[in-house]
């Protein structure tokens, strides 16, 4: 038992003394998807839900908005 607690002490010295630390690698990110192509996509809903007559015109849209 001694033996373990002495190898911590020493490890834990070694990274005050300034040793790099091994990182950890960094996930990659999912691709963004660029914002003209969420605009459309909004533009694109709206216009169903005026072609299905959830709302009346893009004014009553404004106004939810």
């Amino acid at each position: 038992m001694n033996d373990k607690r002495e190898e911590e002490v020493s490890l834990n010295w070694a990274r005050r003394a300034g040793r790099p630390a091994k990182l950890k690698p960094v996930p990659e990110l999912p691709p963004r998807i660029p914002r003209i192509a969420r605009l459309m996509a909004l533009a694109i809903k709206f216009q169903d839900m005026v072609d299905r007559g959830e709302v009346r015109d893009y004014a009553d849209l404004a106004r939810l908005g």
